[in-house]
């Protein structure tokens, strides 16, 4: 068994996702690969250890079941549109992880605004790669997170039907984490790939639901 199983959830941007599938396998430290694809195109993803096409797309609510699944100590879901540049990153991330074995990790997150109706919208946001000294945030953004599989259990994260709209799925992991970290170790160690206006960002509601939402889960 892998120490570490990774998810990647993907839907149009499938050269992306063939980059990112690439890079994963070629880590040190080999993980258990999952793809949640969502994609109307058959293409090939070459080789991973589960996949499943689902139509229609079901944005990224599946992916919360479906990594539950993992049978590693740890388990990580990722973008398509971000992608790993260090060959250790998972060996990285599963050290943190067996010393911070409570802690929901990632390389982008938020410090809320103290009060207001805009806490998330009008917070700091920390962006991915650019935070040197492990940083300790209020919201871990659901673009790369990665934790220790039990907790899902603990949760019954696998029984869940995730919050639609999808704007709002990893604010609700973040819910069930007292300590949310950004750590050093990825600093400098992605890069951006190629986005369009398929993007959830960019959809018109995207800042007012995460606004009610934090407001609403005390976080």
């Amino acid at each position: 068994m892998n120490a570490i199983t990774i998810l990647l959830t993907t839907h149009t941007r499938l050269e992306n996702a063939k980059t990112i599938l690439e890079t994963l396998r070629n880590q040190r430290l080999k993980p258990t690969l999952f793809l949640w694809d969502n994609s109307e195109t058959d293409w090939d993803c070459g080789t991973v250890d589960w996949r499943i096409r689902s139509t229609p797309n079901t944005k990224v609510a599946g992916r919360w079941w479906m990594i539950a699944q993992a049978e590693s100590d740890y388990v990580l879901s990722i973008d398509d549109d971000l992608c790993p540049t260090d060959d250790r990153m998972t060996a990285k991330i599963a050290d943190f992880l067996d010393g911070n074995p409570d802690s929901l990790i990632g390389p982008e997150g938020v410090l809320l605004k103290k009060c207001g109706e805009h806490r998330y919208s009008q917070g700091t946001h920390l962006i991915a790669g650019t935070v040197r000294e492990t940083t300790q945030v209020d919201v871990v953004k659901g673009r790369l997170v990665a934790f220790t599989r039990r907790l899902l259990r603990k949760a019954g994260i696998a029984h869940w039907r995730v919050a639609e709209p999808p704007s709002t799925d990893d604010l609700q992991v973040n819910t069930l984490f007292a300590k949310k970290v950004i750590p050093g170790l990825f600093y400098q160690s992605l890069r951006e790939l190629p986005t369009g206006e398929e993007s959830l960002w960019r959809y018109p509601d995207h800042f007012r639901l995460r606004d009610e939402f934090v407001t609403k889960a005390g976080l």
